[in-house]
């Protein structure tokens, strides 16, 4: 995982020794961090400035439009850094430039809605 102070992001594929997905948060990001070290990673945390950060789920990826996220505002100030706890993967925290901290948890949707999809989507895509 590779992260620019555009906002790019890119995976690499050390095996093939090629980019296997990338795209862009349109902020600096300045902070990167997958759920758990030990097992098959479910979430990254992207924290950028500019008050956001996108939570990917790295289970879930559309052949064109890439990984599914959220983004956040949070904090009214640079997101500096973003951390999942060991005990449970779903809960995370933020810091902020601004000195506060903030707690999340990530909840799954089982049948999420395709809003983000253009109208005009092939089904085969969905």
């Amino acid at each position: 995982m590779c992260r620019y102070d555009n906002g790019d992001l890119r995976l690499f594929d050390l095996r093939m020794n090629r980019i296997s997905w990338q795209t862009n948060t349109r902020n600096a990001i300045v902070g990167l961090q997958f759920d758990r070290k030990d097992i098959k990673q479910n979430k990254l945390i992207v924290t950028t400035l500019e008050s956001k950060f996108r939570v990917y789920d790295m289970r879930t990826r559309h052949p064109e439009l890439g990984y599914s996220f959220i983004t956040e505002r949070a904090h009214k100030s640079t997101v500096w850094l973003g951390g999942h706890t060991p005990q449970n993967r779903d809960l995370f925290m933020t810091t902020g430039g601004n000195g506060s901290l903030n707690m999340y948890q990530y909840k799954y949707v089982p049948n999420p809605p395709l809003r983000h999809l253009p109208k005009n989507t092939p089904k085969h895509l969905c």
